[in-house]
Protein backbone atom coordinates (compact mmCIF):
# COMPACT_ATOMS: atom_id res chain seq x y z
CA UNK A 1 0.00 0.00 0.00
CA UNK A 2 1.38 3.32 -0.45
CA UNK A 3 0.05 6.81 1.15
CA UNK A 4 0.93 10.51 -0.66
CA UNK A 5 2.14 13.24 2.24
CA UNK A 6 0.25 16.41 0.25
CA UNK A 7 1.69 18.89 2.46
CA UNK A 8 5.35 17.41 2.50
CA UNK A 9 6.32 19.48 -0.67
CA UNK A 10 4.88 22.58 1.07
CA UNK A 11 7.45 21.95 4.07
CA UNK A 12 10.21 21.24 1.44
CA UNK A 13 9.62 24.59 0.03
CA UNK A 14 9.10 26.57 3.03
CA UNK A 15 11.44 25.60 5.49
CA UNK A 16 14.44 23.09 3.84
CA UNK A 17 15.01 19.76 2.66
CA UNK A 18 15.84 19.09 6.17
CA UNK A 19 12.90 19.82 7.96
CA UNK A 20 11.01 17.74 5.42
CA UNK A 21 13.23 15.06 5.99
CA UNK A 22 12.77 15.46 9.62
CA UNK A 23 9.16 15.24 9.36
CA UNK A 24 9.37 12.10 6.82
CA UNK A 25 11.46 10.12 9.75
CA UNK A 26 9.22 10.94 12.49
CA UNK A 27 6.33 9.88 10.71
CA UNK A 28 7.89 6.33 10.00
CA UNK A 29 8.84 5.98 13.62
CA UNK A 30 5.51 6.54 14.80
CA UNK A 31 3.98 3.97 12.06
CA UNK A 32 6.99 1.38 12.58
CA UNK A 33 6.22 0.76 16.20
CA UNK A 34 2.74 -0.20 14.91
CA UNK A 35 3.66 -2.96 12.95
CA UNK A 36 4.36 -6.33 12.84
CA UNK A 37 7.85 -7.40 13.34
CA UNK A 38 7.35 -9.04 9.45
CA UNK A 39 5.87 -5.75 7.71
CA UNK A 40 7.89 -2.59 6.29
CA UNK A 41 7.29 0.72 6.28
CA UNK A 42 9.74 3.15 4.00
CA UNK A 43 10.06 6.43 2.30
CA UNK A 44 9.61 5.79 -1.63
CA UNK A 45 9.99 9.33 -2.75
CA UNK A 46 8.11 12.26 -4.59
CA UNK A 47 5.94 12.57 -0.92
CA UNK A 48 4.75 9.02 -0.68
CA UNK A 49 4.99 6.41 2.06
CA UNK A 50 4.83 2.73 1.11
CA UNK A 51 4.18 -0.06 3.52
CA UNK A 52 4.55 -3.66 2.73
CA UNK A 53 2.39 -5.99 5.45
CA UNK A 54 3.04 -9.54 4.50
CA UNK A 55 0.35 -11.84 4.70
CA UNK A 56 -1.94 -9.25 5.68
CA UNK A 57 -6.02 -8.65 5.17
CA UNK A 58 -7.75 -5.47 4.43
CA UNK A 59 -8.26 -5.12 8.28
CA UNK A 60 -4.58 -4.61 9.12
CA UNK A 61 -3.95 -2.18 5.52
CA UNK A 62 -6.40 -0.39 6.80
CA UNK A 63 -5.35 -0.09 10.00
CA UNK A 64 -1.79 1.22 8.78
CA UNK A 65 -3.06 2.99 6.36
CA UNK A 66 -4.82 5.01 9.30
CA UNK A 67 -1.75 5.12 11.86
CA UNK A 68 -0.11 6.92 8.96
CA UNK A 69 -2.34 9.34 8.18
CA UNK A 70 -2.79 9.72 11.94
CA UNK A 71 1.24 10.15 12.17
CA UNK A 72 0.88 12.39 9.61
CA UNK A 73 -1.54 14.79 11.15
CA UNK A 74 0.17 14.74 14.22
CA UNK A 75 3.90 14.94 13.27
CA UNK A 76 5.53 18.30 14.12
CA UNK A 77 8.83 19.17 14.00
CA UNK A 78 10.61 22.57 15.36
CA UNK A 79 12.67 25.04 12.77
CA UNK A 80 14.24 28.00 12.83
CA UNK A 81 10.53 29.79 11.22
CA UNK A 82 8.76 27.63 14.36
CA UNK A 83 7.01 24.16 14.22
CA UNK A 84 6.03 22.67 10.87
CA UNK A 85 4.42 19.49 9.82
CA UNK A 86 2.41 18.33 6.93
Amino acid sequence: MRCSLHGLPDVRSSHGPEAADRVVAGILDVVRRRLRGTDVVAYVGDHEIAALLAHADMDAAHTTAEAIREAAENMRVATAQGVVGT
